[in-house]
């Protein structure tokens, strides 16, 4: 694995919210716009790829409930614009995967009205070497087949209430 020294300086951010804050509602099930932005920097040598699960830690299911899924994105790929395409492969050359509700691509935070504020984590992964999957993969089966294959993740926490 990889040591706390190397990990500690691959970081995960948003321009449209701070770490451990709200998610704007533009990128909730309310809202119209979509994925958020996202970039990240630091990644170890000897990063090939990188894979990212977005997941509902409060959804109270098991296991939590998947926002979003994408992997086997290039390493010349260091950001992901807000609004992605639906797409099982996006134009930077990453595979999406089907997200909690069967669907490809990004599903907005969308928690029940009045529930305490859930806690919505982006897991970034910095791949040695792509992963061999299919495109529309679920959130398990990349995270299976990313098993070994992980040099170091990034997480990213937003909140939201509806």
């Amino acid at each position: 694995s990889a040591s706390p020294s190397a990990a500690a300086s691959f970081l995960l951010r948003s321009a449209a919210f701070a770490p451990n804050a709200a998610l704007p509602g533009e990128f909730s099930c309310d809202g119209a716009a979509g994925s958020p932005p996202l970039m990240w920097s630091g990644a170890p040598a000897g990063t090939r790829a990188y894979a990212l699960v977005e997941e509902d830690a409060d959804s109270g299911s098991s296991p939590p409930f998947t926002h979003w899924v994408l992997y086997n994105m290039p390493l010349t790929v260091n950001q992901l614009d807000a609004g992605l395409q639906a797409k099982p492969l996006l134009p930077n050359g990453a595979q999406q995967g089907m997200n909690g509700g069967g669907t490809i691509g990004y599903s907005g935070a969308c928690p029940n009205k009045g529930d305490a504020p859930h806690h919505y984590t982006f897991m970034l992964f910095a791949q040695a070497d792509y992963i061999t999957m299919e495109t529309g993969a679920t959130a398990a089966e990349v995270k299976s087949a990313l098993n070994g294959h992980v040099i170091a993740q990034a997480q990213l926490v937003a909140t939201f209430q509806r």
